[in-house]
């Protein structure tokens, strides 16, 4: 089973993301929505059938969908208080209580570090065995779910009266930007280019959707008549979507202009999905319609379901939509609008997951619910190319040489056509790309391998640490299929 989430999602245990790595995760499902472009997609295939694997008390209510590891470690909040994790059993790992309410998603970092902000205003940062890391604490309540930069150095969140947070994985403040709106609602979306899209509402119906800079400052400030509660959605081309609730279905540009709005029947708080495969963006609104748009903004399809949907869809890899009305069934919907299954659990819902085998995750009242596996058989043979970084060892001192080797291998049986980046990062942040190559075809059994950097250590190095990572694409989906991470120390000597 480890082996098949290996070759099907990441074949890596820990990875530091790097600039450029915009879609690129060390999880089956880290965070709300799973990438900080909050697409809502699966790298594979989820549930053909409503059965349950399993259905296990979590001690009080949930809001906050469940996010999974990549040792099948489902974590979760709850109203009092306490972040939760259970193993792929079902089977209670942990609990670790926080001071306040949770309502918020948490965040899983490249080395399994679990983040959460709660109402006692701390966000926390807590070791995949339980214990705590550290805490970062404000005097303002957290029900924002964190989102990560695109290098997965920093931890973006909204609150409610303090503005926009920006803290670094070792619990340091790195900025805050002061809005006079509520952001407590939404988790911070993060384009490819470092853009932070934040939305929100304050007082007198005003609303406002904010691009703000890696470093915290304004980008540009979007005001909109209907008061934002929904993540943005970042679509393939870097347009914005999002849901007011007012009824309004916008779509921005990356400038903050307006292509399109769409009116739904009631307001809209659940975020939306986009799937980059059939460029169709999914939403549901408390008119009870889950609503099917193209890419221009026209309806493509929507279904009334049995109950208002606050909870955002999610879309496996074969573009099957799943979701969860509140006091409604849970639905699985071909990308035609027609009903694949359809079935009645608890009564209230969160957001949704997917692991690396298919099963699909969401809590109810009290419970998390675990449906799946999967009903297709597992693949006979590996269905992706592998990339594996080698180096001689770990840890050099002044005078020697250290050479990085890139081998990529396709043990498929397909022809795949692929995209490889290589980067380096030092201790200053400097960035390096090492090698940039697009559409690369490699034949059933090629191998690609070379020495794709070589370096001599010198007194006066500015490094002291060298982070380098390698990703593996299928351009036509966008879709990071295969990644590998190494840490290199130099000491001067």
């Amino acid at each position: 089973m480890l082996h098949r989430r290996k070759l099907l999602l990441i074949i890596s245990v820990l990875v530091i993301l790097l600039a450029g790595f915009t879609d690129v995760w060390a999880h089956p499902w880290p965070m709300f929505q799973r990438t900080n472009k909050h697409r809502g997609r699966a790298l594979v295939a989820g549930p053909d059938s409503p059965g349950l694997s399993f259905m296990v008390g979590i001690g009080a209510v949930s809001e906050g969908a469940p996010v999974v590891a990549d040792d099948g470690t489902i974590y979760v909040g709850n109203h009092i208080g306490e972040l939760r994790a259970y193993d792929a059993s079902g089977k209670l790992k942990w609990i670790y209580p926080t001071l306040g309410l949770i309502r918020a998603t948490p965040l899983i970092g490249p080395d399994s570090t679990v983040y959460v902000g709660s109402k006692d205003g701390g966000l926390y940062a807590v070791n995949p065995d339980g214990t705590l890391k550290w805490v970062f604490f404000i005097s303002d309540g957290i029900t924002s779910s964190p989102s990560f930069s695109n290098d997965n150095t920093t931890i973006y969140f909204g609150t409610h009266n303090l503005g926009v947070f920006a803290v670094g994985v070792d619990g340091v403040m790195k900025w805050r930007l002061p809005v006079d709106i509520a952001t407590s609602a939404p988790s911070p979306a993060v384009a490819s280019d470092g853009t932070i899209y934040l939305g929100g509402y304050g007082a007198g119906g005003k609303s406002k959707m904010y691009a703000i800079n890696p470093n915290g400052t304004i980008k540009w400030v979007a005001p909109t008549p209907g008061q934002i509660r929904s993540t943005v959605a970042l679509g393939s081309d870097g347009t914005l979507y999002f849901g007011t609730r007012d009824g309004v279905f916008h779509a921005l540009n990356p400038d903050g202009t307006e292509q399109w709005t769409f009116k739904a029947g009631d307001e809209i708080r659940a975020s939306a999905a986009f799937d980059i495969l059939s460029g169709t963006i999914y939403f549901g609104s408390y008119d009870k319609k889950l609503y099917a748009l193209n890419l221009d903004g026209t309806l493509k399809w929507s279904f009334v379901t049995d109950g208002f949907i606050e909870g955002s869809p999610i879309i496996d890899s074969r573009g099957i939509i799943y979701v969860k009305p509140h006091g409604g069934s849970l639905y699985a919907f071909n990308q035609n609008g027609t009903v694949k299954f359809q079935h009645s659990y608890q009564y209230l819902s969160s957001g949704m997951s997917i692991d690396a085998n298919g099963v699909l995750y969401f809590c109810g009242d009290f419970t998390l619910f675990a449906v799946g596996p999967a009903q297709s058989p597992p693949p006979p043979n590996p269905q992706n190319p592998v990339i594996e970084l080698i180096v001689a060892k770990d840890a050099y001192v002044t005078g020697e040489t250290m050479d990085i080797s890139a081998k990529l291998t396709n043990a498929t049986t397909l022809t795949r056509l692929v995209e490889l980046k290589v980067y380096m990062r030092d201790s200053q942040q400097n960035l390096t790309p090492i090698v940039d190559m697009q559409n690369v075809t490699l034949n059933p059994g090629d191998t690609y391998n070379k020495v794709i950097y070589s370096h001599t250590f010198a007194v006066g190095e500015p490094s002291t640490i060298l982070y380098i990572g390698a990703r593996v694409m299928i351009p036509e989906t966008g879709d990071t299929v295969s990644l590998d991470f190494k840490t290199i120390s130099f000491r001067a000597q």
